[in-house]
């Protein structure tokens, strides 16, 4: 470790003789009786399960609902690091203790190891870009009395559960006689107070040994150490995690939270033979994992890392291989890195970076670091900033003229203090430097209102919103009748322009009845003259009116009429109604009683299923009057014909016999058969012999009493080959079954069958309708 950073070379007579010290020491005690005395290069470790591609295991889940690369992350576009360093401040050290406290909104630094090598045991404060000393190490002020000794290489982190910052051990003595500490001490409101008690993690100090992250899944801090054991601290206590497995590295790995995916994060560090690696691990709820990524930094040492709760990512910076020092950027989230090294960074020279942390206050990463050895350093101050993006917000995207109107402008990313130039405003709006904007536009137009936004470090953005100021409210009202007769229904219509909605709307229609529809439906009972008002109310509190006179005259009477009125489904209906008294012109509304309606004086309607259907005629005139006379039409089932040859292939000569049974209809049946060759017959079972062969189209048209026609066709192939011979018709052979195209089949009662199960509703009729040509 001698040339680790680069430190001065005392540094590495430190530390050896540290490490010396620590491993002389005995283990704390602790409930973990397998815990090793000290780190030793032949060790045996026990691999961690792996994450594949970034996934959890063995108990880790990540809670990150994000993409596998969050917007604006991709590599080189991720935010800007900018060095805001101010004179004055800590003198130039490294090893110091550096964590920011959300609650007081500043940064805490104590101690360290300055130019000539001495421990420090000042205490700093960095708000807004400003340090503040609250004390020197040697001062008996109050809030600065007690303090922790001076030391060096101090894990610290704020422990959000028992809200306040936590430092542990380091290395304190003299840069002659360096001794690892295991104290804790906790800063809170100014203020340092020693809460060490019962079981400690054995000596450890930070940067080599160990490394402190508020874990933010379990609720305690976590600290992982040299040892490869895991310590949690959370109400003062510190207690061993007993993990069956645990990270390989054994020194100067980085530690971070990740509360969007649930876990902490251990990256980088030495392994057992002093060689940096670049292995990343999880941690949640007492176990460790490995995390397999295809990219991730390079390996290294001493990389700052920390949690960007805007972005909600992780993000790394720096660090050492042994050789190098690094200055490149890395974003974590869901499991996986991403580069996003910005054009501009911090010096490689930076080499005894202190802090990287989420400043609260400002929204940005805030960069602690020395830019060397402490004997010719400077301290040095960076802020990493996100992409700016700027919204603005109208409170309403209409107003009315001479009203109230917010504008809101949010901004992401970049850093504060942010200064604000609108334009595009209506006249009577003032162009502030302010985030939050009322005014009171002066004319109405349609208004693209824009904003751009200038941060602290060059950052700019713009957005804009639309705002429509809106003329007065005015109204109009309406009717679609002006004269009506007695009972028939009116429309009114409020058509009102301006004002900002919601717009109330009340009618008062004369006769002491009121409604609150923009468009409203009222009846008169008695006849005369009415005024009809409407009250138009807006949100502003503006409001108009406007009214209308109604003239309500006398009944209206009808006559309907219907031929035919006993018909069969699918039969034109013709439906009429004579008009008298009322106001022309007049409206005539049918309802068939089927579900559908017809309009007019004289309409047609057909009926497609039977039943007996009650006819409605609603009639209306200019006045108003409304009559609803009905009648009944009756409607029989339509006919249904089920037609079929005792076969569909004879020859010449075999004569074919044919049935039809028809149900339905109005009164009797006609049947017509037309057998393709030219012959026909009137009979419900025909038989026909064909004497040329052919493929002969045959047809039954069906008619009843009510002129209602309905047709069957089928194909029937005659063919020259004669018949086998068969017994004559005159003298049938018994014991046989009768051939295919010489006697019926069995199909005979089943299609009489299938014709009485499928006619619903209505009798089968079977028996033979008497033909045209009379049959008695």
């Amino acid at each position: 470790m001698a040339d680790r950073h680069d430190r001065p070379g005392v540094y590495a007579v430190v530390m050896l003789a540290g490490i010396a010290v620590l491993l002389a020491l005995p283990p704390a005690v602790t409930s973990d009786a397998r815990r090793p005395s000290g780190p030793t290069p032949n060790r045996t470790v026990v691999e961690t399960p792996a994450l594949a591609n970034g996934g959890p295991s063995s108990g880790i889940s990540s809670r990150s609902t994000e993409a596998s690369q969050h917007p604006g992350l991709t590599p080189g576009s991720g935010g800007q690091w900018y060095n805001a360093s101010t004179p004055g401040g800590p003198v130039s050290r490294w090893g110091a203790a550096v964590t920011y406290d959300p609650v007081e909104g500043y940064l805490v630094l104590f101690g360290g190891l300055d130019a000539q090598n001495r421990p420090l045991g000042d205490t700093w404060t960095l708000r807004g870009g400003t340090w503040t000393e609250l004390c020197s190490g040697t001062s008996s002020a109050p809030h600065c009395s007690p303090a922790p000794e001076p030391r060096y290489e101090v894990p610290a982190t704020f422990d959000v559960h028992d809200g306040y910052v936590v430092i542990y051990g380091g290395v304190g003595g003299t840069n002659t006689e360096p001794v690892p500490l295991n104290d804790t001490w906790s800063f809170h409101d100014g203020s340092w107070s020693n809460v060490t008690r019962g079981v400690s993690p054995g000596r450890v100090f930070g940067g080599p040994f160990g490394a402190l992250a508020y874990d933010s899944h379990d609720g305690y801090v976590l600290l992982f150490t040299v040892y490869q054991t895991t310590w949690s601290f959370r109400n003062g206590t510190w207690t061993s995690i007993p993990a069956t497995v645990h990270p390989t590295t054994s020194s100067d790995f980085t530690l971070f939270d990740d509360p969007s995916d649930g876990y902490d994060v251990l990256f980088g560090g030495f392994d057992g033979v002093a060689n940096p690696v670049s292995v990343t691990y999880a941690y949640s709820a007492g176990r460790w994992a490995v995390l397999n990524e295809s990219v991730h930094p390079s390996a290294r040492l001493d990389a700052l890392a920390t949690y960007d709760a805007d972005g909600g990512f992780g993000v790394l910076f720096g660090g050492f291989s042994g050789t190098t020092t690094f200055h490149d950027t890395w974003s974590f989230t869901n499991g996986t890195w991403f580069n996003i090294t910005p054009s501009a960074s911090p010096d490689s020279r930076l080499l005894t970076t202190e802090y990287l942390g989420f400043d609260s206050s400002d929204h940005t990463l805030a960069l602690v670091a020395s830019n060397g050895p402490p004997s010719i350093a400077s301290m040095y101050f960076w802020r990493f900033v996100e992409p700016m993006h700027a919204t603005i917000t109208a409170s309403r995207g209409t107003v009315d003229v001479n009203h109230d109107l917010g504008l809101q402008v949010d901004v992401s990313g970049g850093a504060g203090p942010f200064a604000y130039s609108f334009g595009g405003l209506p006249p009577g709006c003032p162009t502030d430097n302010v985030s939050a904007l009322d005014c009171a536009p002066g004319l109405p137009g349609a208004y693209v209102i824009t904003v751009r936004v200038n941060a602290s470090y060059q950052e700019s953005d713009a957005a804009e919103t639309f705002v429509l100021v809106v003329p007065a409210l005015e109204v109009a009202a309406s009717a679609n009748w002006s004269a009506v007769t007695v009972g028939m229904a009116v429309s009114f219509f409020a058509n009102f322009t301006g004002g900002t909605s919601p717009v109330f709307v009340t009618w008062s229609f004369g006769d002491g009845t009121t409604s609150s529809w923009p468009t409203a439906s009222h009846r008169y009972t008695s006849p005369g003259w009415y005024v009809a008002r409407v009250t138009v109310a807006d949100s502003d509190g503006s409001s108009a009116n406007a009214s209308l006179r109604i003239e309500v005259s006398g009944p209206l009477a009808t006559i309907v009429t219907i031929a035919p009125n006993v018909t069969d489904a699918g039969t034109p209906v013709t439906f009429s109604a004579l008009l008298t008294g009322g106001t022309p012109p007049y409206l005539v509304q049918w309802i068939f009683g089927d579900g559908r309606i017809g309009f007019g004086a004289t309409v047609v309607h057909v009926y497609l299923a039977p039943q007996l259907y009650p006819v409605v005629a609603a009639v209306s005139d200019a006045g108003g009057a409304v009559e609803f006379p009905n009648i009944t039409v009756e409607v029989n089932p339509a006919i249904q014909v089920i037609a079929k040859p005792n076969t569909t292939a004879t020859f010449v000569g075999v004569p074919v016999r044919f049935l039809a049974l028809a149900v339905g209809g109005t009164g009797s049946h006609y049947l017509t058969w037309l057998f393709g060759d030219g012959g026909s017959s009137a009979l419900p079972d025909p038989s026909y012999t064909y004497v040329a062969p052919g493929l002969e189209k045959v047809n039954l048209t069906v008619t009843d009493e009510a002129g209602i026609t309905t047709s069957v066709d089928f194909t029937i192939n005659v063919t020259a080959r004669p018949p086998p011979p068969s017994p004559s018709p005159s003298q049938p052979v018994s014991g046989h079954a009768p051939k295919s195209g010489t006697a019926w089949p069995l199909w005979l009662p089943i299609l009489g069958g299938a014709v009485a199960g499928s006619t619903v509703a209505v009798a089968l009729w079977a028996v033979r309708r008497r033909v045209r040509s009379g049959a008695p």
